[in-house]
């Protein structure tokens, strides 16, 4: 069974989407803490992934591709759902 919430119109969130901050959250209610949540590991961990992409890809000849290129833009999805 369905529990069923009443809508309180007095009271709102706004959430802002960023890099440097991945997300902000803000209330207009008087007690509640904005929540700020650090985009900055995820930023360093896509940068270290186009660092080394690009120079396994400048290992390759032009418009080539290889094993281990393949295989790593398969295991960096996974990798990214493990992290909390």
């Amino acid at each position: 069974m369905e529990k069923q919430y009443e809508l309180e119109k007095n009271r709102c969130a706004s959430i802002d989407i960023g890099l440097n901050n991945l997300a902000t959250l803000t209330f207009n209610q008087a007690g509640i803490k904005p929540l700020l949540i650090n985009g900055r590991p995820l930023k360093s961990i896509n940068q270290y992934y186009n660092k080394v992409k690009s120079f396994l890809q400048s290992q390759l000849q032009e418009n080539r591709s290889s094993k281990r290129l393949k295989k790593m833009m398969l295991v960096y999805p996974a990798l990214l759902s493990g992290i909390e």
